[in-house]
């Protein structure tokens, strides 16, 4: 009976070393340490590092830092060479990562080689400076998409640099801070720092598994007041206190979160409210209130459909007086009816386009007319016509 002998982890080292100086189309992934790539001369890391310098195809570079050990200068002048690698992923083991030499210089060879798109560093200790380490190569890698820091223990303090070099990186959509030491403070850093900024383009913040209270979605529910950008949040597992016996609750997180998504104290107020937000993640089971608005934010990508939505289900006596106008003499016009019209018209495109049921077909016909009555109400002269109006003789009867 045969069985198939496997190779000696070292010679699968070696054959990953020669697809990488081979230049092999079909490896798109290089791994070092863990099941990856992994020797104990320093001679081999440095003809990897010759390697990945002229290599055209790995995109991913994977390291995993358990018992790996790379001291020669020629593997990190490799990367700084390298032109393909988008994504970086550094796997550490808690403790005194930050400390390896090796480590920092591999951030530092991307602070001179602006290529990354994709940045993932888990399980790292900072206890040594590392935010700062971390803080200058996201300062240099303005091309960067996608950061994850997870479960690296990071405080509010931490943060701070390293959120502050984020708001250069204009191009970043998605930023993963899970398991960490974030709280309110880091809520405030973030809120200031990054979703106020107009020019942030993040759609995506992983925030989960940290120490946030309520006061930390207070600052970050704030921030999404003009945010047109933000489509997904995760806040589980944190601190936040949430009575679940009743549902609203009066200035509950719940209640933030659907004032933000659609303010009801009147039309300006509703149509100006986040029409973008469309994924809300709170470890609270009856958010039925605010699920329907996070859908309908994601039912359709024409906001101005969203808003009308909104309006037309919140609003539904719109009152036309502050629409009247008024003439250089003082008499009552129609200037704006023909605006209203139209409104209501696209109004009806807008409810045929976010609900698949159309229930409200009928709605908006009717209110059209009402507005429409409300200006005849008020302007009856104007709708007489002009075959009828009284001019010079008085009518007989």
């Amino acid at each position: 009976m045969s069985s198939t002998r496997r190779l000696p982890s070292w010679n699968c080292s070696e054959r990953m070393l020669r697809r990488a100086q081979q230049n092999d189309s079909t490896m798109k992934i290089l791994k070092l340490g863990g099941d990856g790539y992994k020797s104990t001369d320093q001679y081999d890391y440095a003809r990897l590092g010759a390697a990945i310098g002229k290599n055209t195809y790995i995109t991913q570079l994977i390291m995993v830092f358990i018992n790996l050990h790379i001291e020669t200068n020629s593997f990190f002048d490799g990367l700084r060479l390298n032109s393909s690698i988008k994504s970086l992923s550094l796997i550490c083991d808690y403790n005194r990562i930050i400390g390896w030499r090796f480590f920092s210089q591999t951030l530092m060879s991307y602070q001179a080689n602006n290529n990354l798109t994709s940045l993932s560093i888990g399980m790292a200790s900072l206890d040594n400076g590392g935010e700062r380490v971390i803080a200058a190569a996201l300062q240099a890698c303005t091309n960067l998409k996608s950061i994850s820091l997870g479960i690296c223990g990071i405080t509010d303090e931490q943060l701070a640099p390293m959120v502050d070099a984020m708001r250069h990186i204009s191009q970043l959509e998605e930023l993963d801070l899970y398991d960490n030491f974030i709280g309110n403070d880091g809520c405030e850093v973030l809120s200031t720092t990054l979703l106020e900024d107009p020019n942030c383009n993040i759609c995506k913040l992983q925030i989960n598994r940290n120490n946030i209270r309520n006061e930390g979605v207070i600052s970050l529910v704030n921030s999404l007041a003009n945010n047109t950008k933000l489509k997904a949040l995760d806040l589980n597992n944190n601190r936040i206190d949430l009575d679940l016996n009743n549902l609203p609750i009066e200035g509950s997180v719940e209640d933030d979160f659907v004032r933000l998504l659609c303010n009801t104290l009147s039309i300006n107020d509703t149509y100006s409210s986040n029409h973008t937000l469309e994924l809300v993640e709170l470890d609270y089971p009856n958010r039925r209130v605010l699920v329907s608005l996070l859908e309908l934010n994601g039912s359709t990508s024409n906001k101005s459909h969203v808003a009308m939505k909104k309006i037309l289900r919140h609003h539904p006596d719109i009152d036309m007086e502050p629409l009247y106008d008024w003439d250089i003499n003082g008499e009552w016009t129609l200037k704006s009816l023909p605006y209203v019209i139209d409104w209501y018209d696209k109004a009806l495109v807008a409810v045929h386009e976010v609900d698949d049921d159309c229930s409200e077909d009928e709605e908006v016909p009717q209110m059209k007319l009402s507005a429409v009555y409300e200006f005849a109400k008020a302007m009856p002269l104007l709708f007489v016509p002009t075959s009828h109006k009284v001019k010079d003789k008085k009518r007989k009867r």
